[in-house]
């Protein structure tokens, strides 16, 4: 008999809240919605499971559920997002877990942890403000040097 896993809360939205995740994030539309649906961010009978052990999940409207062209379960770049902000929220709840060995998969590219090290590390951010300063790029071209992504990592390292 499969052990059953306790259902927690979203570590992604507050279900209180009555909004649709994707309304927000895609539509900046921040109103209730009478009708949500709860859906599991990481597909598949065990990551399923693992979605509900570690609160990856968010509510959504019919349309963005199942039924619109922005539909979660029929549109791969939507449920491509849905991902990258799972991995995000895993990573800032349980910082000491590797998401890619308990999902089995990296969603966030080295750009991504660049700009989420530069939101969240005032140092990498004195780093790379410097860095742009001195080279005339801007802050998105800087995340996609190497020295950048390789200044992340050292960075990451000693905390």
């Amino acid at each position: 008999m499969a052990k059953k896993i306790k259902k927690m809360k979203s570590i992604m939205q507050n279900k209180e809240a009555g909004q649709c995740y994707l309304c927000r994030l895609l539509d900046k539309d921040n109103s209730i919605k009478r009708v949500r649906q709860e859906h599991h961010v990481m597909g598949g009978t065990a990551n399923r499971r693992l979605s509900e052990k570690y609160g990856l999940k968010v509510y959504l409207c019919p349309a963005h559920h199942l039924y619109g062209l922005k539909a979660v379960h029929s549109n791969a770049a939507v449920a491509e997002l849905l991902h990258k902000e799972a991995q995000r929220a895993f990573m800032w709840i349980y910082p000491s877990l590797d998401f890619r060995e308990i999902f089995g998969k990296n969603y966030l590219t080295e750009r991504d942890l660049n700009e989420m090290a530069y939101k969240d590390n005032e140092r990498f951010r004195l780093y790379v403000d410097k860095y742009c300063k001195n080279r005339g790029i801007t802050i998105a071209e800087a995340f996609e040097h190497e020295l950048v992504t390789n200044v992340r990592k050292e960075e990451n390292q000693g905390e």
